[in-house]
């Protein structure tokens, strides 16, 4: 299929999961009849499990290593560029 995608990962925004669940939604989707947003949660939902289990692992590292989690940035977001007529091929 050659290249027909690429990705970009960076630290993720406050609204990550507003916009992953599509309560604001971007203006640059690829639309396809078979396309559709599926989440398990919304984003309260999400942000709660998130925040327990960021909590939990935390604790968990602290408890094992003995000392606080050194890393500044815990959250990561990637997006997924897929061109028109790789897009086509895909479905």
């Amino acid at each position: 299929m050659g290249n027909i995608a690429s990705i970009h990962i960076e630290p993720s925004k406050d609204n990550n999961t507003v916009h992953n669940d599509r309560t604001i939604a971007p203006d640059y989707l690829l639309t396809h009849k078979s396309l559709g947003v599926e989440v398990d949660n919304k984003s309260d939902v999400a942000d709660a499990i998130y925040t327990a289990k960021l909590n939990s692992a935390t604790e968990a590292y602290a408890n094992r290593v003995g000392q606080k989690i050194q890393a500044k940035k815990i959250k990561w977001s990637a997006v997924v560029n897929i061109n028109d007529s790789s897009f086509r091929k895909l479905f």
